[in-house]
């Protein structure tokens, strides 16, 4: 899916790739950031060309996203800004979103990863949490 198909000749401007359970799911893993999205970083970085660079990155309990665009494009990139949201129950990080936005040429942006509840039985409360995102989600500006 990263990969372009053999007959493929023209590569996106930008990945946007978001991961979830990065990091076991118990109380103590969930409130510390670890970096371990690095290890993701550099695998995702294996996968594309020399062609692309990342333009951000966020996580959020076991939530990440990542921002990748061609180099070629890098001084194009402005107004870079991410935010997260808990929607866990009492605002834990194991439920929520990551977001960023960018302008990248003439084009603004907006990428969000979310990991909202699951199943059938819990509609009202996905639901709930998908408004919460909607809107609560902030954006912080990031030094690019």
């Amino acid at each position: 899916w990263l990969r372009p198909m053999a007959h493929q000749d023209m590569k996106p401007d930008v990945y946007a790739i978001t991961l979830q359970e990065i990091v076991p799911l118990n109380s103590s893993q969930l409130v510390m950031d670890h970096g371990c999205e690095c290890e993701w970083e550099v695998a995702i970085y294996q996968i594309l060309s020399r062609d692309y660079v990342k333009i951000e990155s966020i996580v959020r309990g076991g939530l990440v996203l990542f921002l990748f665009a061609k180099k070629s494009l890098f001084f194009t990139v402005i107004n870079v800004a991410s935010g997260a949201l808990n929607v866990g129950k009492l605002g834990a990080p194991n439920k929520g979103a990551v977001a960023i936005r960018a302008d990248i040429g003439h084009h603004s942006m907006c990428f969000i990863g979310a990991h909202l509840p699951s199943g059938a039985e819990n509609h009202e409360t996905r639901n709930d949490a998908y408004w919460r995102v909607y809107n609560q989600l902030t954006f912080d500006v990031c030094g690019h």
